[in-house]
């Protein structure tokens, strides 16, 4: 991961994520068990990193946004990412984008009834 300047775009936010992930699934070599349906499987995700990345200026950013996620929690199921690790290099990255857009991204918040910091 790249160092996180403090004008990031979202949208080179997302590239940079989208394109982490995109090595994270072509880094694999054990058999996709969640590739029964062609939605979920690693194929699927590596197209959905590449159109991402290619097309980072121009989706919408809440595109963008979904894509992310279903991409993460698939990552997350075949345990290739860990969610606090990916929240710690996530939040810099849309912190920072968020500032440059004049945005205050807020304080962290506690997630309620559980060790894990937040969101």
């Amino acid at each position: 991961m790249t160092d996180t300047p403090s004008s990031l775009s979202l949208a080179d936010a997302n590239r940079q994520l989208f394109t982490r992930y995109a090595a994270l699934i072509a880094a694999q070599d054990s058999p996709d068990l969640l590739g029964e349906d062609p939605r979920l499987s690693q194929d699927n995700l590596a197209w959905m990193c590449a159109e991402g990345a290619r097309l980072a200026g121009d989706m919408p950013d809440d595109k963008a946004s979904r894509w992310l996620g279903f991409i993460q929690g698939c990552l997350a199921m075949r345990r290739l990412i860990d969610v606090d690790a990916e929240r710690d290099i996530t939040r810099p990255l849309f912190h920072a984008a968020a500032r440059a857009r004049g945005i205050d991204p807020g304080p962290t918040r506690a997630r309620e009834g559980g060790s894990s910091d937040g969101v």
